[in-house]
């Protein structure tokens, strides 16, 4: 089968981007032609794409390209694909062309929370169009993902819903370097490590995260933060118990040396990095937003904060600090295992395989 993901941006470190970059490799392991598609180059902030995966740029630059549609639709008729698999909300226009006129297997990847993904009722007008023509099949991340994009779009059994999925996290060879690095944040031995991974854009709402932790500096634990953006944005309200260590390419050897997985986010599709944090089988503390809770079960792999108010975020924090060592061991061997059952990309690649070709 000859598949081609189109997304838009330049894949940068987005858990949207990941997943494109993660499934496109599985699905060239299991015997077919991937190609990533992205509008804009690539840059040094660009995931790595394995050699088994071809790339290919648009070459667009900020503002609008009424040739795009056009040679979208052009580079689609050349490469003749089976199937063309969409993500990201900004594309969607730019595909209307190939749409209308291209004559492969169109699926479109809703990755967040389906009003905020695209708010624009016009847009979501001509989306319904294409979802009653057949030409054009939507596919969910989540149960609550599905469920709020049918009832937007007045559809029902429209909308196919795939597990994120994310390789098994190992080791790398500065493992060692990363483990001594984290001590020299810890107090002593005792300290309890819990790391956040996510840009540090609004929609991660680090201020409760920052202002939660600023209440707990009594408390023998440290925070560390691993994403792309600017930290001085939260300079005036980082507490001392709190470090902004950048974006990591090695996020795996921080996971493996933490104790909880936490986040704060305002809303959410399915984080990658939640899964990630599955597979290290760190416990997951966090708000409970979008497709969270499908995830997240409160009190079995992980804690759920009942709003997104400091006091329950701390509360939850403090819950977290006062189980036993049995109690978080659990929790880590469950999230290992739902991982491995649920969410590793082999069977994430495999069920949109199956949906390529299950669709007429």
């Amino acid at each position: 089968m000859k598949i081609i993901h189109i997304i838009s941006g330049y894949l940068g470190q987005g858990g949207a981007e990941r997943l494109v970059v993660d499934l496109a490799e599985a699905q060239a392991q299991l015997g077919h032609s991937v190609t990533i598609a992205c509008l804009y180059p690539t840059n040094e902030r660009s995931l790595q794409v394995p050699s088994v995966v071809k790339v290919h740029s648009f070459g667009k630059t900020k503002g609008v390209n009424v040739k795009l549609p056009f040679a979208i639709k052009k580079y689609i008729n050349d490469e003749n694909p089976d199937v063309v698999n969409c993500h990201l909300p900004a594309l969607f226009l730019y595909m209307i062309p190939s749409l209308l006129r291209c004559k492969c297997k169109f699926f479109y990847t809703i990755h967040s929370n389906p009003i905020q993904e695209e708010p624009r009722l016009w847009v979501r007008i001509i989306r319904k169009f294409f979802i009653s023509t057949n030409k054009l099949k939507f596919v969910g991340i989540t149960d609550k993902n599905k469920n709020d994009f049918e009832e937007l779009y007045g559809v029902n059994g429209k909308l196919e819903v795939i597990y994120n999925g994310r390789k098994s996290l190992g080791k790398t060879l500065i493992f060692d370097d990363v483990k001594t690095e984290i001590d020299q944040y810890k107090t002593d031995s005792n300290t309890k490590v819990f790391i956040a991974v996510g840009r540090l854009f609004e929609p991660k709402n680090y201020p409760l995260m920052l202002k939660s932790f600023a209440e707990l500096t009594s408390e023998n634990i440290v925070l560390l933060i691993l994403g792309f953006g600017d930290k001085n944005q939260f300079k005036d309200i980082t507490p001392t118990n709190v470090h902004f260590l950048g974006a990591k390419n090695n996020v795996c050897d921080y996971l493996l040396c933490a104790d909880a997985f936490c986040m704060s986010s305002s809303y959410e599709g399915m984080p990658i990095s939640i899964i990630e944090a599955m597979s290290a089988g760190l416990p997951v503390l966090s708000t409970n937003v979008g497709g969270i809770p499908d995830i997240v079960e409160d009190g079995v792999n992980g804690l759920l904060c009942k709003t997104q108010e400091i006091s329950d975020y701390v509360t939850m924090i403090k819950k977290y600090l006062s189980l036993t060592q049995v109690d978080t061991k659990k929790m880590s061997e469950i999230n290992k295992a739902t991982f491995a059952e649920k969410y590793d990309i082999s069977i994430t690649a495999k069920r949109y395989l199956q949906l390529y070709q299950e669709t007429k």
